[in-house]
């Protein structure tokens, strides 16, 4: 009994090769000549492989389309806008991640194969953007988790719900899990949940890996945001640092990345160490939440939201520079 994903497989090969309209001038012959006569016999009378061979040609002639008349730099912007395209937003009911993995097959097994190594690189750029980085990441403290989570009591279990307060108020601030509440309604994917991680070197590596993959950082800043212990990592400061260094080893230094939310007005310690002089800069020319104590349930959802569209907006402009 022939593998069925070995045939897929296989044809995924032969749709990279060649396009639909090669294929139907053959009358089918390119395809029995690569499977073999036997499996070819046994695809031919099996529903599910017919209907992914039909998904292959709807996908490489989309391909097709893409890229008609196009050759080398021209060439890879086309499967760069195909493939940011096919996207779109993956939380969004309309993104088929099956569609994008065949698509990427289809480019990675054939048109790939011709480009030279700067425009194999080019491409690789944007599709570790495309595949594996998130929307944003989220920096916040739990430094003074109780005094924090009391302070925001009401809105907390008005969101989250009352067992998600209880259950956690004294294990973990609970105010960024509004913030992604909410980031999650507008279809964006983010990474904020150190809680999860392992202390020590485990940690910190986990931190560089995921602040150095996303399109927008996100912070949420409260007074012990900027605590200062001697011998003791600020993860905030150094999470920030580490993108900050990021953005500009990879030249997108340029675009809105930056979005902090304050928890109060009055977020400043009345002695600010030393080393946390520029960020405190850096935070107070890109406020985007200036008080979210006072704000109301409709308000913070709202203001979350336009957060959202900027993250949105630079994901978009950064993808879009590379193939305009």
């Amino acid at each position: 009994m022939p593998n069925k994903e070995e045939i897929k497989e296989k044809l995924i090969d032969i749709l990279a090769d060649h396009s639909v309209t090669e294929i139907k001038n053959e009358n089918g012959a390119i395809i029995k000549n690569a499977l073999g006569a036997s499996n070819y016999r046994h695809a031919a009378s099996d529903i599910e492989i017919n209907l992914f061979l039909a998904k292959l040609k709807k996908l490489r002639d989309t391909l097709d389309g893409a890229i008609k008349g196009k050759k080398g730099v021209p060439e890879v912007n086309g499967c760069i806008f195909l493939l940011h395209n096919q996207t779109g937003e993956k939380n969004e009911q309309s993104y088929n991640e099956e569609d994008f993995t065949l698509l990427t097959k289809l480019i990675k097994r054939g048109i790939y194969k011709r480009w030279n190594k700067k425009q194999k690189d080019r491409f690789d750029t944007v599709f570790h953007m495309l595949a594996h980085w998130k929307d944003y990441f989220l920096s916040y403290t739990n430094r003074n988790l109780h005094d924090t989570n009391d302070d925001f009591k009401e809105i907390i279990p008005a969101v989250l719900g009352k067992d998600f307060y209880k259950e956690n108020k004294d294990k973990t601030n609970c105010v960024p899990h509004i913030i992604v509440h909410y980031l999650k309604q507008n279809n964006l994917e983010g990474f904020f949940d150190k809680d999860e991680l392992k202390c020590g070197d485990v940690l910190e590596d986990e931190i560089i890996k995921y602040c150095t993959s996303v399109f927008a950082f996100v912070q949420l800043v409260e007074m012990a945001t900027f605590k200062y212990e001697k011998d003791k990592t600020n993860w905030c400061n150094f999470e920030i640092a580490k993108f900050a260094d990021w953005t500009e080893e990879t030249g997108l230094e340029n675009y809105k990345r930056y979005f902090f939310i304050l928890t109060e007005a009055e977020v400043l310690p009345a002695v600010l160490h030393g080393d946390h002089e520029s960020w405190k800069n850096k935070i107070f020319e890109r406020i985007y939440i200036n008080d979210l104590s006072i704000l109301e349930k409709k308000q913070i959802k709202r203001e979350v939201r336009k957060i959202a569209v900027e993250i949105a907006k630079t994901k978009n402009r950064i993808l879009e520079d590379y193939y305009s």
